[in-house]
């Protein structure tokens, strides 16, 4: 009826329009997020190692190679409480889940006794070790030699070995 008296540009802009409205939409397909070829972050427990008693750590690869980690030790004591925290930065070298981990970094330590804080000391510190951690997340293993260094001792090495266990996201 009305489609007579429309010209016949009208009538192909019209035809156009309609055959867009209902063709299946192409403009833009919806993909998630792709994930990350290795995962990235770490929480995890380790008993010796660079903190010497125990450590709860943080640790985050920013590249596949390469990671920062913090952790944190609270040792009591009858009279003083020590506090360690390990700061480090790791070389990961490897394929797949198995890594061969080497750090440096530097332990943070203080007393606290009552309401009094001690001086922080800082002290080098060193890791090299295996790493197991699957790149799509899952427990975490590591195992290493964890040698401290006090430069003021006259045998500044302090050997050290820790193992950790943790979960990797």
């Amino acid at each position: 009826m009305m489609i007579k008296f429309l010209s016949p540009l009208a009538k192909s802009f019209l035809f156009i329009l309609v055959l867009q409205v209902s063709s299946p939409a192409t403009a833009q397909i919806y993909e998630p997020e792709a994930r990350s070829e290795f995962s990235r972050t770490s929480f995890y427990f380790e008993f010796r190692g660079n903190a010497l008693g125990y450590s709860l750590n943080f640790d985050h690869r920013f590249i596949r190679q390469a990671s920062i980690r913090a952790g944190i030790s609270v040792i009591p004591a009858i009279f003083t409480t020590t506090i360690i925290a390990p700061v480090m930065v790791n070389y990961l070298a490897g394929r797949g889940d198995h890594f061969l981990e080497m750090g440096a970094g530097v332990l943070v330590g203080t007393g606290v006794s009552g309401f009094e804080t001690s001086s922080s000391v800082l002290l080098p510190t060193a890791t090299v070790g295996y790493r197991w951690q699957p790149a799509d997340g899952g427990f975490l293993v590591r195992a290493g030699f964890t040698p401290g260094f006090n430069p003021s001792q006259i045998n500044f090495i302090v050997p050290s070995g820790g193992v950790s266990i943790g979960y990797t996201f």
